[in-house]
């Protein structure tokens, strides 16, 4: 598990098929680039992924994205 912003503020972790990262900060939004798939489910709301588009990880929440390999 990666914390590219410090202990305490997102944390960023790659397992297997699954991408999952957690924004811990309480007032910043974080712009992450995914990692390349053919396709890219988001776990929670069961929607595709658009890969070129940046993820944007608003205060307090999470993402979990499943992929198939490119």
């Amino acid at each position: 598990m990666e914390a590219p912003h410090g202990f305490g503020k997102l944390y960023i972790c790659r397992y297997g098929p699954y991408f999952i990262a957690i924004n811990r900060s309480e007032d910043a939004t974080f712009t992450l680039k995914s990692p390349p798939g053919s396709e890219v489910i988001d776990l929670v709301s069961g929607k595709r992924v658009d890969t070129h588009i940046p993820l944007r990880l608003p205060p307090l929440t999470s993402i979990v994205l499943h992929y198939k390999a490119p």
